[in-house]
């Protein structure tokens, strides 16, 4: 009896994924193709120098947001970045642009003050500038 239960169910099962599967299917394609997307990348990254600025560029740009289009009140376009108004979408993306930057290289700065902070002879994190000593020859 419960083999009967059973295919029952398999029967009912595979008529409702036939008939309600296009969705599931094309979403498995596209999280499929998106997948395969990114192991491309990840494969290309290992042989490329500027990867890893490339991701850390990406990272930074998530954590902003888009840039905004509103209408001003006298009805001409405005944009909005920031909390600030921009004239041209232009000049408010070069502005989330500078910001992106910007954030992407107080990580490098965090990176440098955490594994080179502490050591003497290495990069100062706060001046930017580039200390070298030399050791003396023990001879």
């Amino acid at each position: 009896m419960w083999n009967l239960f059973l295919i029952a169910f398999l029967f009912i099962g595979a008529l409702a994924f036939y008939r309600w599967g296009g969705p599931i299917r094309t979403a498995l394609k596209r999280f499929d193709a998106r997948n395969r997307a990114r192991q491309q990348e990840e494969f290309e990254a290992r042989f490329d120098a500027h990867a890893h600025y490339r991701q850390t560029l990406r990272f930074a740009e998530e954590q902003f947001e888009e840039v905004t289009e509103v209408v001003a009140e006298d009805g001409t376009p405005r944009f909005l970045f920031g909390g600030e108004e921009y004239f041209d979408k232009a000049e408010a993306e070069a502005a989330r642009r500078t910001a992106i930057v910007a954030q992407a290289r107080a990580f490098y700065v965090d990176l440098d003050t955490i594994y080179l902070g502490g050591r003497p002879g290495n990069a100062s994190a706060h001046s930017g500038q580039m200390k070298i000593t030399r050791r003396e020859d023990p001879k």
